[in-house]
Formats: C-alpha cells, sequence, structure tokens
C-alpha cells in the first residue's frame, strides 16, 4: 500500500545523520533570530481587543446623547442594540468624533 511507504511528516525520512552541519546551524541561528523578532513585534504592537460600552458610557464630545443615539441608529458608528439600550464600539465613537471635527 502507498500509506506504508509514506514516512509521517513529523519525522525523518531516514536515520542518516545529516550532511551538513553548517547549514543546520545556520538554520538553528534563523530561526532563532525569528523567535526574537515575533517576541519584539508582540511586545510593541500588542493585540488590540475591540472595546464594547454602552452608549451612556462612552464620550459624545460636543454633541447630545440623542444625536449619539442617532448615530447608532443611522449606522455611522458600530453600534447594537441589546434589551433597548445601544452599546457603541469605542474606536468607532472616536473616528465619528475626528470626522465631525475636520
Amino acid at each position: 500500500m502507498i500509506a506504508e511507504t509514506i514516512a509521517p511528516i513529523d519525522q525523518p525520512a531516514s536515520d542518516e545523520p545529516v550532511a551538513d552541519p553548517p547549514l543546520v546551524a545556520d538554520l538553528l541561528a534563523t530561526i532563532a533570530a525569528l523567535e526574537a523578532d515575533n517576541a519584539r513585534l508582540r511586545a510593541e504592537h500588542p493585540a488590540v481587543v475591540p472595546e464594547w460600552r454602552a452608549l451612556k458610557a462612552v464620550d459624545h464630545g460636543q454633541y447630545t446623547y440623542e444625536a449619539a443615539r442617532q448615530w447608532c441608529a443611522d449606522g455611522k458608528v458600530t453600534a447594537e442594540k441589546r434589551r433597548g439600550r445601544w452599546f457603541v464600539l469605542v474606536g468607532s465613537m472616536v473616528q465619528r468624533l475626528r470626522e465631525l471635527a475636520i
């Protein structure tokens, strides 16, 4: 059968030692450098989790709550209604206020 002749991916195809130790050393050094670079990038750019808040708890700038509620209803900010209350994505509200300030 074909499946019996194919070696699993995580095992070497043979038990022979690697013929090019400098190549292996270079690859291990490259892996270490990439892991260090990934760790640095994760530290510099932490994952941002979207923050949802009740509309009344979000700053509306100089605008009234009713104006902000209308933005939610019109889809001008990312929002959803839960049990009769508006919840907005805070970044979306900040973006809307920036647009209006221009």
